[in-house]
């Protein structure tokens, strides 16, 4: 019985520090949109030549924050299944175990740069146009995703991580739209 109790209590706590984490994720791309959406359309001018200053709207503020956190939402929730789903497959056929922590880290990837992604086809597309872009385009979400998670998780990367991520993420963005 006390060795049942004390594997129930560490993997209870592993399960939350990865929920916590997953949430952190999410919870810092929706609520710095307003900010990273900002930051994206001055990225996109320049690359565009279009030279003039982009003027800050607390309206346009708003419905970015809106729309990240509605976003957010949707992925958090298919980032959770999908990763339940491979920790359950993983303790049911131990053997993958490997593949399986690949295929977790994979899913957190490319939701992070869906994220990332997201803040410069919010201008283009509507949710559901997004969500096709980042389909068509999975690779660059991986990409974009892995690099934002390392940083996102290191000891100096995370103050960086963000405004990196959406720099890059807009620039290969802008480029295949």
């Amino acid at each position: 019985k006390g060795a049942l109790e004390a594997m129930v209590q560490i993997f209870g706590g592993i399960f939350v520090l990865v929920i916590g984490l997953l949430t952190f994720k999410h919870l810092v791309l929706a609520l710095s949109s307003p900010f990273m959406s900002f930051l994206s359309e001055k990225i996109e001018k320049h690359l565009r030549g279009q030279l003039q200053q982009v003027p800050f709207s607390v309206s346009k503020a708003f419905r970015d924050l809106a729309r990240g956190l509605r976003l957010a939402l949707r992925n958090l929730t298919r980032e959770l299944f999908f990763t339940l789903l491979l920790f359950l497959l993983g303790i049911l056929i131990p053997f993958l175990s490997p593949l399986i922590a690949i295929a977790v880290l994979s899913v957190q990837a490319y939701y992070a740069g869906f994220g990332n992604l997201d803040f410069t086809l919010e201008r283009h597309r509507d949710v559901r146009g997004s969500i096709t872009f980042a389909r068509t385009h999975r690779g660059l979400c991986l990409g974009n995703g892995a690099a934002f998670l390392v940083l996102l998780f290191s000891i100096v990367g995370f103050l960086f991580a963000l405004p990196l991520g959406t720099i890059a993420a807009t620039k290969e963005a802008v480029r295949r739209l």
